[in-house]
């Protein structure tokens, strides 16, 4: 009797576990990133964003190019380039369009916190890309959310890993385009609050690999 007890327990803790149920035990099984330090000075085609002014001074004099936000770093960003945030809150959207082989790392405590009427980030037309480690999350307003934390629009081989999405009035990673977009993969994210689904793919292919999912709305619309 007692065995049968112990079985029963055991199977609706891991129904309430994968259905994001048990928040407290979701929470603390979030995969932890690699640390990845801030790269040496003399790394080429590197920009380095630094929300806090001390900070960047000092970037700055000792030889690191260092800018104030995500966005200005992607648009001076080239093909090849790695663009390493420090830890601070960016209020912005990013968008990239049309860039290749380009690296978004985020250091621990990295958030971007967009509108509630923009995608945290956009990108469209860009391959060989990879966000690490960066938070991402809408803010509240007294509007409806009707956009998503990331937007992948015929992009190849993307990379989105050890991120935390979540706020989002609508879904947590959309993939579309008429281009047929492959190879766009989610590994080691929490994705969570999500109004409509965690993944939605119009076109494309997405794989999802050991991500952590709660407080979700609907399931993934996957073809």
């Amino acid at each position: 009797m007692m065995i049968c007890v112990l079985l029963l327990c055991l199977l609706f803790g891991a129904v309430g576990f994968a259905n994001g149920q048990n928040d407290g035990d979701v929470k603390r099984s979030i995969p932890q990133p690699p640390d990845y330090a801030l790269p040496r000075v003399d790394t080429p085609d590197l920009i380095v964003v630094a929300a806090d002014e001390a900070r960047r001074k000092e970037l700055s004099m000792a030889g690191y190019w260092a800018v104030s936000a995500i966005g200005r770093a992607v648009w001076s960003a080239e093909d090849g380039y790695t663009i390493y945030v420090t830890a601070g809150t960016y209020r912005e959207n990013v968008v990239l369009y049309g860039l290749n082989d380009v690296q978004l790392i985020g250091e621990e405590g990295a958030l971007v916190i967009a509108d509630n009427d923009e995608d945290v980030i956009f990108m469209q037309e860009c391959e060989d890309v990879r966000i690490h480690n960066i938070d991402m999350v809408h803010e509240i307003g007294e509007s409806p959310c009707l956009h998503n934390c990331v937007v992948v629009w015929d992009c190849q081989d993307v990379l989105i890993e050890y991120c935390d999405l979540s706020g989002c009035g609508y879904i947590g990673v959309e993939v579309l385009g008429n281009g047929m977009p492959e190879n766009i993969r989610v590994e080691n994210c929490a994705i969570h609050d999500c109004e409509v689904a965690y993944y939605d793919v119009n076109g494309g292919t997405l794989r999802p690999i050991n991500n952590v999912i709660w407080a979700c709305t609907e399931k993934e619309w996957l073809p």
